[in-house]
């Protein structure tokens, strides 16, 4: 029940990020700014300023935690696996682990940023912080692909 409840707050806290993110694009001038394109999904970092550095490290170390709360869910998860399965999701899990300290490392550097190197450092976080999620999301789905076909079906 704790896991699903977990769950079920990331994913809250993502969709009302998106919905944040949405309300503030719309409300954004347009033109000659460095946004993405529409296509183009939001940079971690979003359009946080160089006075606004405080909130952004508050935010990213929020996200970081969660996903590592997920991460060890899934962990738990794998522990349930067996043989081949279990094997390649610890490879997978280790390697996705790997990315997130990356993204810490990046974070402690945002947070050591000077006015002039705040765009930088902000651009390599969203580049390590992208792909560790991307890795992560495509992890999750990997595991949740084998335990599903493990899970007994339900009677009714």
């Amino acid at each position: 029940m704790k896991n699903k409840s977990l769950a079920v707050a990331l994913m809250l806290a993502i969709g009302l990020a998106a919905c944040l993110y949405a309300k503030d694009a719309a409300a954004a001038p347009q033109g000659g700014s460095a946004e993405p394109e529409a296509n183009e999904a939001p940079p971690a970092s979003g359009y946080y300023t160089y006075a606004q550095k405080a909130q952004f490290i508050e935010d990213m170390k929020r996200e970081l935690q969660m996903i590592d709360d997920e991460l060890d869910l899934l962990a738990d998860k794998v522990d349930r696996l067996g043989g081949e399965a279990k094997a390649g999701a610890k490879a997978k899990l280790k390697i996705v682990r790997a990315q997130w300290a990356q993204a810490e490392k990046e974070l402690q550097r945002a947070e050591n940023a000077t006015e002039p190197t705040w765009n930088d450092v902000k651009n390599g976080f969203d580049k390590v912080y992208g792909d560790a999620k991307d890795s992560f999301e495509k992890t999750r789905q990997w595991i949740n692909d084998r335990i599903e076909p493990e899970m007994p079906a339900k009677t009714q």
